[in-house]
């Protein structure tokens, strides 16, 4: 039998502390979402910060407040939503390479708006019925694999 003798390689890097990457994060997220703000026609920079700090005049008040801030806001928190569900999609399956793609709920809910469409069940005039129906074959994308796994032995690995 031999000994072999193994030599240590260069010194890993320390990471940061998890609140420095925080700390960047929220910068990074507070500096798009200010860009998304200031950036756009109709309202100059200068004319942005005046209605937000309480002035300005009605078209830039109006554009700011009712169009540009409520479309920011929805956009970080479906942000926020799409990240949470990929979190738990990840946990529940326990397979960090799981994606709405991977696990039939894109392709279905593609199938489903598309399906809608073509049929007439939906159209320009029904927007509503267009999510519905992607809603209806994300859901049952994502059923199919579920059958088609064999779920009854309640190994996550096998999906």
């Amino acid at each position: 039998m031999t000994l072999i003798e193994t030599v240590p390689g260069p010194a890993r890097r320390a990471l940061r502390a998890p609140g420095v990457r925080m700390a960047g994060l929220a910068l990074l997220v507070a500096a798009v979402a200010c860009a998304d703000l200031f950036a756009g026609r109709g309202v100059t920079p200068a004319g942005v910060r005046e209605v937000l700090l309480g002035g300005g005049d009605p078209t830039a008040e109006h554009i700011v407040l009712q169009l540009r801030l409520p479309r920011l806001l929805v956009a970080l928190v479906a942000g926020a939503c799409l990240g949470v569900a990929g979190l738990v999609l990840q946990s529940a399956l326990r397979n960090p390479l799981a994606g709405p793609e991977v696990t039939g709920v894109t392709p279905g809910a593609v199938l489903g708006a598309v399906a809608a469409t073509g049929l007439g069940l939906a159209g320009w005039e029904s927007p509503t019925a267009v999510v519905v129906a992607a809603c209806i074959g994300g859901f049952a994308g994502a059923g199919l694999l579920w059958l088609l796994a064999g779920r009854e032995t309640g190994d996550p690995e096998q999906t």
